[in-house]
């Protein structure tokens, strides 16, 4: 039954969530995961699975079958509806929530208000975080539609989450256990029209006329790299949002430290805008998260950030300052199909006519003056455990 797998979000009848209000560590009562006193302690392979989450508009749920037939998990999907467009939208979430698509995913209809709906007020974190209230597993990947995984993401993500330490780290001595939370950062890539898509229905073609558009898998995607049809996301535009990944190394299939099978650390961020997609843990189903208290938990993102710019940044710079460690997975990775700039880039990039990349900037050191705020107390700790800026050369 199609209707049990979509529900309904009214964006109006949302609490707001950030760090300002100091609310992004609290699973309340709209959280799928169990409750701590249920929650069993995952000291077993199955314990560990991976929800992937994707936020999108009606636009692009196309897009998304592709990701279905890849993905091996469950997969949480919100489509933005804007205020105008409530009646249309039904029959194409209806369309995708059919279970011979898209059998693993559970859509969310996401009724934007007349604000959100202004391409400027695009609620993107809002989005992730509606899609996170309805992840009940241990670990999550949080995606854009346009992200599209290899074929064997999710057993890959599957294979190396027993193996990472999430401990306690006891460089603070007796009383001063921090938890070593570790992320696991999934390689992204782009595919390059064979020509510059004159229209969006002509960058739509490739994808939708032949599946291995999209690399499927390592060798494909080393050989898509090699003819100059694949290129590291961003790389021409925002190196700085990828280069630390060190996607060349890893090409060169360089996945682990030293000569043990232990997952390749990044030991520096070449620069504080370091943006991957991340594996994080979210149900409380590791040791250390069962008993910690809520502070230690992954979390949300900070929903003062909206429309484009800046929005998963903020929740990296999160991580590192909470002492994650951030390792490398061998193998998977994820694509971005090409599409024409969206109407929300071309005003972000637009700063004669538009405040929103002023805005979001400005808003961005507010967040790092909160992280600052929230984090002092026990900052000198941290330090041992915050993943340093690389030194320039």
């Amino acid at each position: 039954n199609n209707h049990t797998r979509i529900s309904v979000v009214i964006g109006h009848d949302l609490k707001h969530r950030s760090l300002q209000r100091d609310n992004l560590h609290i699973r309340d009562e709209r959280s799928s995961c169990p409750a701590p006193a249920t929650a069993t302690v995952a000291t077993s392979k199955q314990n560990f699975q991976t929800t992937m989450v994707i936020q999108t508009t009606l636009s692009r749920l196309w897009i998304l079958e592709e990701t279905c037939q890849r993905w091996g998990g469950p997969i949480v999907v919100v489509v933005f509806i804007p205020y105008e467009k409530t009646v249309t939208a039904k029959d194409d979430i209806q369309h995708m929530a059919d279970e011979s698509i898209c059998p693993n995913a559970r859509f969310v209809h996401y009724q934007g208000t007349p604000e959100e709906s202004a391409a400027k007020h695009y609620p993107i974190n809002r989005l992730r975080n509606v899609g996170l209230d309805r992840v009940a597993t241990s670990h999550v990947l949080v995606v854009d539609v346009d992200l599209v995984p290899s074929n064997d993401l999710y057993d890959l993500i599957a294979a190396v989450l027993p193996t990472l330490p999430n401990g306690e780290n006891q460089q603070g001595g007796e009383d001063h256990h921090i938890p070593t939370r570790t992320t696991v950062v999934v390689p992204a890539f782009e595919r390059i029209p064979p020509k510059p898509c004159q229209s969006n229905t002509e960058c739509e073609s490739y994808l939708k006329s032949n599946s291995a558009f999209l690399p499927q898998t390592f060798d494909e995607l080393k050989n898509c790299v090699d003819d100059k049809e694949c290129a590291i996301f961003q790389s021409s535009n925002n190196w700085e949002g990828h280069s630390t990944t060190n996607s060349a190394s890893w090409l060169k299939k360089e996945w682990y430290q030293g000569e043990s099978q232990e997952l390749r650390v990044i030991p520096c961020f070449h620069t504080a805008r370091y943006e991957p997609y991340l594996v994080v843990p979210w149900c409380g189903s590791t040791p250390t998260s069962v008993s910690a208290s809520a502070s230690v938990r992954t979390p949300y993102y900070d929903e003062r950030f909206h429309g484009y710019g800046k929005n998963k940044i903020e929740l990296v710079s999160h991580l590192r300052v909470m002492g994650y460690q951030f390792r490398i997975l061998p193998q998977g990775f994820v694509v971005h199909n090409p599409h024409l700039e969206s109407n929300i880039k071309e005003e972000w990039k637009d700063q004669q006519g538009s405040n929103l990349h002023a805005q979001m900037d400005k808003m961005y050191m507010a967040f790092l003056k909160d992280l600052k705020g929230k984090y002092t107390a026990n900052i000198e700790l941290q330090e041992q455990l915050i993943v340093p800026i690389c030194d320039r050369q």
